[in-house]
């Protein structure tokens, strides 16, 4: 994460976002995207196309692919497993516009792309959840003793 956000403003996608970003190139194979997972230690990885966001996929979209078998996940390349759009943010995409579309799309990251569409870093729930906790959280439509008493609406 980059450095503490200054207090008059609000964090924005760039605050948070991890970089460099875990990629695999759009011409791998899903074994290939398995590797990178493993090797780096990460549960997703943004598919490439040069400099381009393409696609991501996560552990849990490369376990259902398992079933294919050793030799399809070899040969069947990873553009199999990308939907037909991927969501993505802009580095000053305020941090909740980004929790939002996260969690209206059920996503579990969302890469952060610049005005080209090349990819700068990805925002995954856990740098949502560290954002929270080191930046704080404000909830605009609450009055104080709402938040304090721990009310939802």
């Amino acid at each position: 994460m980059t450095s503490i956000a200054a207090p008059y403003r609000d964090v924005t996608a760039a605050d948070v976002m991890t970089s460099p970003v875990v990629t695999v190139p759009d011409s791998g194979t899903i074994w290939d995207a398995w590797s990178v997972l493993i090797n780096c230690h990460v549960r997703h990885a943004v598919v490439v196309s040069g400099e381009r966001c393409i696609g991501i996929v996560d552990d849990r979209v490369l376990i259902q692919a398992w079933q294919r078998g050793p030799s399809a996940l070899r040969s069947t390349p990873i553009r199999a497993l990308l939907h037909d759009r991927t969501s993505c943010v802009l580095p000053d995409s305020p941090l909740a516009h980004v929790a939002t579309l996260m969690n209206t799309e059920r996503l579990g990251a969302v890469p952060v792309v610049d005005d080209g569409g090349r990819l700068l870093g990805l925002i995954t729930t856990s740098d949502i959840l560290h954002a929270i906790a080191r930046y704080g959280l404000r909830c605009e439509n609450a009055s104080a003793e709402t938040v304090a008493a721990g009310s939802t609406r």
